[in-house]
């Protein structure tokens, strides 16, 4: 029996394990007497009691995993069998309790009401997954809008209409859009404005009253080109 307990255990022997001991051990029941007074708890009982007053099922547990953390501590307390129905009812969540109620009455025996509450927990977890995954779906489905750009009175804002609400967007200027040329800057007081069209001071070219330089080169050239055309025409007619 000695060299079949651990080290730890072999420290308390070994003073009395010896051969010049005067407490030597002298049968095994005295080994495991003497082990018991160091290793059982003399109030395990009431230590099991305290813990088993205060046992409540948790959320995250399933009911099978309560149940066995119960009927462990209801053993080492000295529960009487007579009280672990209602006690059970007492300690699972009232999830369990809601749906246990209707028919409690109909489960006049301890094992009867736990075959009946391990059918439960397994329902409502599925439910809850059931419920999770719509509720996950409900989340990833996009949300249609409608975006009318406003056209009336009112410039410069678009109007975005979603379902029950109206809210007011900036207006973007499209691209194609040209925007306003800036106002051209007076030339210093003291310059010589000459226009670059028809050699005059005075004005810009752009502001030239005479025809601009190459519509007039343009002119002349169709002119050329109709007078040139004519005479071919011409040359080419029989004398009568």
């Amino acid at each position: 029996m000695f060299n079949r307990t651990s080290s730890d255990v072999q420290k308390h022997l070994q003073p009395r394990y010896d051969e010049d001991s005067q407490t030597r051990f002298v049968s095994a029941k005295e080994i495991l007497d003497y082990m018991a007074s160091i290793y059982v708890n003399p109030n395990a009982t009431r230590d099991a009691r305290h813990e088993y007053n205060s046992l409540i099922m948790k959320q995250v547990q399933s009911f099978s995993e309560f149940q066995t953390e119960f009927l462990h501590l209801a053993g080492q307390a000295q529960i009487p069998k007579e009280s672990l129905r209602l006690d059970l009812y007492d300690r699972i969540t009232t999830a369990l309790q809601k749906g246990i109620a209707p028919i409690i009455r109909f489960l006049p025996t301890y094992q009867e009401l736990a075959a009946d509450l391990v059918c439960l927990d397994t329902e409502l977890k599925r439910i809850a997954i059931r419920e999770e995954r719509q509720k996950r779906f409900r989340d990833k489905k996009p949300i249609q809008t409608n975006t009318p750009v406003h056209t009336g009175p009112t410039q410069g804002t678009a109007l975005v209409y979603t379902p029950g609400t109206t809210t007011k967007a900036p207006f973007v200027r499209a691209r194609s859009e040209t925007p306003h040329a800036e106002p051209r800057r007076p030339p210093p007081a003291n310059a010589t404005l000459i226009c670059f069209n028809c050699d005059k001071p005075g004005h810009y070219a752009s502001e030239c009253p005479e025809l601009r330089k190459v519509e007039v080169k343009e002119i002349e050239e169709e002119l050329e080109e109709s007078y040139d055309y004519n005479q071919d025409e011409d040359s080419g007619k029989e004398e009568p």
